[in-house]
């Protein structure tokens, strides 16, 4: 049967979202805001005001992330900290970081976060006590294509939490050992980055850079990688005029099985999750102005799915009107949660859209 969305309640902001986090006990929704605080809401009362803001963070808040086995969330800034609350909104510990937080993904068993910086490191972090255990570097090269520095913006976990995987500006995706942080292999992902100069090296050609891997996830079974971003950029435009890209890659070798483009769906793919019957993805993203995907998309994909000539199906395509900067869903699969952006980062959405 295919899922269909629906958008349902909405919840405007005085804050632009960057990411969320659902702690399915408490029906509680975390959104990493622009104020510098931790939305709360009751995530079973969609539409409804917020009803809490978690203070602690100096500058924006960019990550979140949930620990079902510990009961804790976890937070990263741009202030370059990280922190883990208490179930009251306090802070429970406080890591500093050598650089602002881009993500943070936390393992299968809840143990271990994976906070992502703005360079080309990734913090592995005790979600209890929240000290380093390791620190994930060395494996992505240094530098983008025309000579600029790189950086890393995702990581995922496998399912059976043995490895990590990481997307950096470059196109390039790196998978390591997460129980030595040793470097394993390079994917290749370059798809994704969006770089017009060296394609046509003329004069008036855009020198911007945003593309590269901006979400990564498994398949609930491990066998298959996803990452997601933008394609080739127009010629002349600032970056964002590309079309939302999603890859798919055999887990075990790093071999490319599919690729594809969300049709009229301009801007970057920041967000991707597996829904919970392992066999549809959900992604979203934004930033690329008009169209059919206003200034956002949302998209579900049926990745096993094939037509009467045994190729991939096509994905299903929902507008939005924000900036969608990340989304969760719910344990059972029936709603999907997005968080992001309007027209200013001053200015922020949730919304809820039903699957059937």
């Amino acid at each position: 049967m295919p899922v269909v969305a629906k958008l349902g309640k909405r919840t405007a902001s005085d804050a632009g979202y960057w990411a969320c986090a659902l702690e399915g006990r408490r029906n509680r929704l975390y959104a990493a805001a622009t104020d510098s605080t931790l939305h709360v809401f009751d995530a079973a009362r969609p539409g409804e005001p917020l009803i809490g803001r978690w203070e602690g963070h100096g500058s924006y808040v960019t990550a979140a992330a949930w620990s079902n086995p510990a009961g804790r969330l976890i937070s990263g800034s741009f202030d370059r900290s990280l922190i883990g609350w208490t179930p009251d909104g306090k802070p429970a510990w406080r890591t500093a970081c050598s650089a602002p937080v881009k993500q943070i993904a936390v393992s299968p068993d809840g143990s271990t976060a994976a906070a992502v910086l703005d360079e080309l490191k990734v913090l592995l972090v005790d979600v209890e006590t929240g000290k380093t255990l390791r620190i994930l570097q060395g494996g992505h090269a240094p530098r983008t294509e025309i000579g600029r520095p790189s950086t890393l913006y995702c990581a995922a976990w496998s399912p059976d939490g043995r490895r990590i995987a990481t997307g950096d500006r470059a196109g390039d995706i790196g998978l390591w050992d997460a129980a030595t942080g040793k470097f394993e292999r390079r994917v290749d992902g370059r798809s994704l980055y969006s770089q017009s100069l060296l394609r046509n090296p003329r004069p008036d050609a855009s020198e911007y850079e945003w593309g590269g891997v901006r979400s990564l996830c498994y398949s609930p079974d491990g066998r298959r990688l996803f990452a997601g971003g933008m394609g080739p950029a127009d010629q002349n435009s600032a970056g964002l005029d590309g079309l939302m890209q999603v890859l798919e890659f055999d887990a075990a070798t790093g071999k490319a099985l599919h690729q594809f483009s969300l049709e009229k769906s301009k801007g970057v793919l920041c967000g991707l999750t597996p829904l919970p019957d392992g066999r549809w993805l959900a992604g979203c993203g934004g930033g690329g102005g008009g169209g059919a995907g206003g200034s956002g998309t949302l998209f579900l994909w049926d990745s096993v799915g094939r037509d009467d000539a045994a190729k991939p199906l096509a994905p299903l395509i929902y507008p939005t009107a924000m900036v969608a900067r990340d989304l969760t869903a719910t344990a059972g699969g029936k709603t999907l949660i997005l968080v992001g952006m309007e027209k200013s980062i001053t200015a922020g959405r949730v919304e809820w859209w039903d699957l059937a």
